[in-house]
């Protein structure tokens, strides 16, 4: 169910605005034939209030489609459960993907699977990723006492944070790699309580907590350029992985079964620039949540 801030359609209203033209101009038409012949005068009256009636019901569309048009420039509010179906309406036909937010959980396990089907049949997809960045250890920090604060998440620990973080960077590593979409990926070092899906002509706003009431913008509302403006002044101060040197050896991360190799994927970012150690048991938490389809997330981050 979706609600919006402007007021709905008053059907009272309308039917009383119609009335009034009606009886303004029937009034007008009789005045006008009062001197004319009985049957004249009606049939004259009759021909009149059928053309103000007409007239009537055109002003009464174009006020409906202003309406329809000042509708298309509020900000709806969407509930839970209406979250979903505008994420998959934006993915439909949308040529561009902007992302912003936290580790982008859902963006890897739902967004990027589906939107690379839909770049096979069509022409090149491309896609803009903001996450925190994974080595800037006072971001992490920050971002898991946000959560430890806000929501109780006490065991949200900026190592944790970081793995998520890896993850979504080896999935879009593995997409760009493995599909014809275009990704290029941001690493910032603050933090939104806000997540931005923003597509060709609509924006969805949501929150981590799943629990919470989303934002849908539409393109003709003054917001949606600002907000695009504002991603777009973002990356321009983050830090931009480049994925010009990804190597093969990231798709057999990826084959079932596959035996996890530590040394690997610490090389695969090192050739981003990413100095780092995982344990063995954390490549496989990394590796397996940057699968395709592993799960959808249930907590936005």
């Amino acid at each position: 169910m979706e609600q919006e801030f402007n007021f709905k359609i008053n059907k009272k209203r309308l039917v009383l605005i119609l009335g009034v033209f009606t009886l303004f101009f029937g009034v007008a038409s009789y005045r006008f034939h009062i001197n004319k012949g009985i049957y004249d005068m009606l049939m004259s009256v009759n021909d009149e209030i059928l053309g103000s009636t007409f007239v009537a019901f055109l002003l009464s569309m174009i006020f409906l489609y202003l309406k329809t048009e000042e509708d298309k420039q509020q900000i709806k509010i969407l509930e839970t459960v209406s979250i979903d179906k505008e994420l998959s309406i934006s993915r439909e036909t949308t040529q561009s993907w902007n992302f912003s937010g936290g580790a982008g959980s859902e963006t890897r396990g739902v967004t990027l699977p589906v939107l690379s089907e839909m770049a096979k049949k069509k022409s090149i997809i491309t896609i803009k990723i903001q996450i925190i960045d994974p080595t800037d250890i006072s971001a992490c920090k920050n971002y898991c006492e946000y959560r430890a604060k806000r929501h109780g998440q006490a065991d949200w620990t900026p190592r944790k944070l970081q793995l998520k973080l890896y993850s979504t960077i080896l999935s879009c590593m593995y997409w760009a790699k493995n599909s014809p979409l275009h990704i290029d990926i941001y690493l910032k070092n603050t933090f939104s309580t806000f997540r931005y899906d923003i597509s060709d002509d609509r924006i969805i706003i949501t929150k981590e907590d799943p629990n919470s009431h989303a934002f849908l913008v539409e393109k003709n509302n003054p917001f949606f350029h600002s907000i695009v403006e504002e991603f777009h002044r973002t990356s321009e101060n983050s830090r931009k992985l480049n994925f010009d040197k990804i190597e093969n050896s990231i798709t057999a991360l990826f084959v079932e079964g596959s035996a996890i190799n530590p040394d690997l994927l610490q090389n695969i970012f090192l050739s981003l620039g990413i100095i780092e150690e995982f344990t063995f048991h954390e490549c496989q938490e990394i590796v397996l949540h940057a699968k395709p389809n592993f799960k959808k997330s249930k907590v936005r981050v």
